[in-house]
């Protein structure tokens, strides 16, 4: 079973050999400064240096601290092992989609390295690499700044679809940061970006007033969707109560 790396463009000119630089990491995820996760879910660690042999012009252009995820849960899924087949695994559509929203003016953590190892086809490993943003949660007061990057998100047919409170920071710089946007927001479905609204609006009811298309049919739409994604959601605790 081969890796397959894929460098960021503006990582390139930087990277002499990616694949070398791909072992380097993988080597380091066995020692990782800090583990920010891990469990059934996902593996995230954080490495505070880059490892030796990385190239120093990459070292110089992102200095670490770099971030290294790793979604367990997808990985190990047999069906998510099958449609990898057909369509990118969850840390290919998390890398476009950092590489996107950088290009729509949106801050969020710049993508590095995408690493995905394959058997007979089948996605079995994959782990992003990405920078790490130091920051702190955002509060009431930037409340407007988190609907305002929405929105933009919105004019340039991308959502979010995890928009709430936690996957937002504010930087040292006072940038409000977009973090793990969900592995769909490429292909926005129909009302998702009023769904974005709602599941923010659940976060915290008294959002409500800033949010925008209150008063339209995607708004009704994306109030039913939630219905029934809450209703399916309570569905399964219960049948879980009775095991």
């Amino acid at each position: 079973m081969s890796w397959r790396i894929r460098t960021a463009p503006w990582a390139r000119p930087f990277i002499g050999d990616a694949p070398a630089l791909g072992r380097l990491l993988l080597a380091a995820t066995r020692q990782p400064d800090r583990s920010l996760r891990d469990d059934a879910r996902s593996r995230v660690l954080l490495l505070h240096k880059a490892p030796a042999g990385t190239p120093p012009e990459l070292v110089h252009a992102a200095p670490a601290p770099w971030v290294l995820k790793r979604p367990l849960w997808r990985d190990g899924r047999a069906w998510n092992r099958l449609v990898s087949l057909f369509q990118p695994g969850e840390m290919c559509r998390a890398f476009r989609a950092g590489l996107l929203l950088l290009d729509s003016g949106v801050a969020t953590p710049r993508p590095l390295l995408l690493l995905e190892r394959r058997c007979w086809g089948l996605l079995v490993e994959s782990w992003l690499v990405y920078e790490f943003v130091d920051g702190g949660p955002v509060e009431e007061r930037h409340w407007p700044r988190v609907v305002e990057i929405l929105s933009r998100l919105h004019s340039v047919g991308l959502c979010h679809r995890d928009p709430h409170l936690a996957n937002w920071l504010v930087a040292a710089d006072g940038r409000v940061v977009a973090l793990d946007p969900g592995p769909r927001c490429l292909r926005p479905l129909l009302a998702d970006d009023a769904y974005d609204f709602v599941l923010l609006r659940n976060c915290r009811p008294e959002i409500l007033p800033l949010l925008p298309l209150r008063m339209s049919w995607k708004w009704r739409v994306a109030e039913e969707r939630n219905a029934a994604v809450q209703g399916w959601r309570r569905l399964k605790r219960w049948l879980r109560g009775r095991r």
